[in-house]
């Protein structure tokens, strides 16, 4: 493929022996995301520190993140005028910033595509036009054996250029191919989903495979432009940044579903049993490496709406599954600044031969804090170390995108993939009305067990009173009975002593006698005097048991 400017074809070189440029410094580019950014400031002093310095984190902290600041059109004139008055060695610095620019972002500053055809830009004649005359005038100079150097740096950037114009572009930070690995490699069978996801015919395990590989994907694609937004306030992320605003959704979305399949379940032990699965379900994704599908199924089971269910987490605790969550929760832990979930990240990264889906939330956090704490312009010139910083965020989301190795998802009918990426749940104010239901329910269901139990115990306590006061009853009876008993006793030792007295002293007490009747009705509980009459004896008036 050849491509064309407005000037000369591909391969044509100039006879000039002089480079004579003028650029016009207040100019423009469409393809600078922020045109309002703030250029009152010294440029070209911050071009000439950067020169003098030759450090490369500080050169690849400009190339990535100038845009944010001013446009390709102002840092390729601010180059180039330094190279034309500078000293050999701020001109072999020039080139090897110019390089690093083409190799990271030829196809965001310098050709554009359009309609899928890739076509050429102003900045992208004025870098031909630059390059292609200073090469050929060094190389004369060459052979005389003047910067020669610089003669052969020119060249590998002139080579540089039509490698870059002639390769295929992509839209990721990095746009090497996956290969797909099968490292986890269960047998996946076709069992009916241990989650109620309204998806049919679907394991757990390719679940948890398909929801990484959409992950994955969507990761990958993610641009190093999109990250240039992150922490403005005008709202450009929704429009500018596509796939970290889907990614974003999706951890929402993910947490909301998770929070709804609970919830939706209409008695406790069906409500314990899926929370117990999606615990399961968390330590598969971690398992995996997708840290972003991790954090997206524990935050639903930390939701306000779940976690206030206290009956619901004391049956959950009486298994191991509790343990399980406990240190899922311990890994993505905010303490240090997310130090235990960084830690993850990286050992899972150092693994090479396994994918790694990154928590994006985290990196979000980092670029938000760096833009919103730190000024871009200090003492009339670039704030470098703001700019080191953001570039370290760029490079480590970098990092994780080469990772050579994909998921190895089985592919799925259309209906079925397009269920599982629009998987997603109630709003938070729909998800605490459910769970204020359940737990008013709850509450009046177990309310209404007392009552029951109360007057169950009521009712248990009065048959209890009634038995006791019929046994105490008895016991009264048996006690008047040992009464009359001993009251009969006494009468018949009366009436025997009586008996001896009537024979020992005659008629004289001849008209005494005892009664000796044997009906224990007769006498009192209480021992008190009777008076009784006999038709055939005369009376005696009765006395207590103690009176003999």
């Amino acid at each position: 493929m050849s491509l064309h400017n407005e000037n000369e074809q591909n391969g044509q070189t100039s006879t000039s022996k002089t480079t004579n440029l003028t650029f016009n410094l207040n100019s423009s580019s469409n393809s600078n995301p922020n045109p309002n950014a703030d250029s009152d400031f010294d440029l070209d002093s911050t071009i000439s520190c950067l020169l003098l310095n030759e450090d490369r984190k500080l050169d690849q902290a400009l190339i990535s993140t100038f845009i944010t600041i001013i446009t390709p059109q102002q840092l390729f004139n601010s180059l180039v005028k330094r190279y034309l008055i500078y000293t050999e060695f701020e001109q072999h610095r020039v080139i090897s910033i110019l390089e690093l620019w083409i190799s990271r972002h030829f196809y965001r500053d310098f050709l554009i595509l359009d309609d899928n055809k890739r076509k050429t830009t102003k900045l992208f004649n004025q870098l031909y036009k630059f390059i292609f005359e200073e090469a050929d005038l060094k190389y004369e100079n060459a052979k005389n054996d003047i910067e020669p150097k610089l003669a052969e740096q020119l060249s590998r950037l002139k080579l540089s250029i039509l490698r870059q114009a002639n390769k295929n572009s992509g839209s990721s930070i990095s746009r090497k191919p996956k290969k797909k690995t099968s490292f986890f490699g269960e047998a996946l069978s076709k069992s009916a989903l241990l989650i109620d996801t309204e998806i049919p015919d679907i394991s757990f395990n390719e679940l948890a495979l398909q929801i990484c590989a959409i992950d994955h994907s969507t990761f990958n694609r993610i641009a190093e432009g999109e990250l240039y937004y992150i922490g403005r306030k005008d709202g450009s992320i929704d429009k500018q940044a596509k796939h970290i605003h889907r990614m974003v959704n999706r951890v929402n979305n993910l947490s909301s579903w998770v929070a709804t399949r609970i919830l939706l379940q209409d008695d406790q032990t069906k409500r314990v049993k899926v929370t117990r699965k999606f615990i399961k379900f968390a330590q598969k994704l971690y398992t995996l490496n997708n840290f972003n599908g991790l954090m997206a199924i524990v935050g639903g089971l930390n939701m306000n709406s779940i976690q206030r269910l206290k009956s619901l987490w004391r049956q959950v605790g009486e298994h191991s599954d509790y343990n399980v969550l406990k240190n899922l929760d311990d890994l993505l832990n905010d303490k240090h600044n997310y130090k235990n979930l960084r830690e993850a990240m990286k050992t899972a990264q150092l693994k090479s031969d396994k994918p790694v889906v990154p928590y994006l939330g985290l990196y979000l956090r980092d670029l938000t804090f760096i833009e919103i704490g730190n000024k871009t312009i200090l003492n009339g010139q670039l704030n470098m170390e703001k700019l080191k910083w953001l570039s370290q965020v760029y490079q480590e989301i970098k990092d994780f995108q080469e990772i050579q190795f994909g998921y190895a998802a089985q592919r799925l009918p259309k209906p079925q993939k397009s269920k599982i990426r629009g998987l997603k749940g109630y709003t938070e104010d729909e998800l605490y009305d459910l769970s204020y239901k359940i737990e008013a329910n709850r509450a009046a269901s177990e309310n209404s067990s007392r009552i029951n139990f109360v007057k169950s115990r009521s009712e248990n306590q009065s048959f209890s009173n009634l038995t006791q006061a019929l046994n105490n009853n008895n016991t009264n009876n048996n006690n008047n009975t040992n009464n009359n008993n001993n009251i009969n006793n006494g009468f018949n030792s009366a009436n025997n002593l009586n008996h001896q007295h009537l024979l020992t002293h005659g008629s004289s007490v001849s008209s005494i006698s005892f009664s000796t009747q044997s009906n224990p009705s007769s006498f009192s509980s209480t021992n008190s005097i009777i008076l009784m009459n006999s038709p055939s004896e005369p009376n005696l008036q009765a006395f207590n048991g103690n009176d003999v």
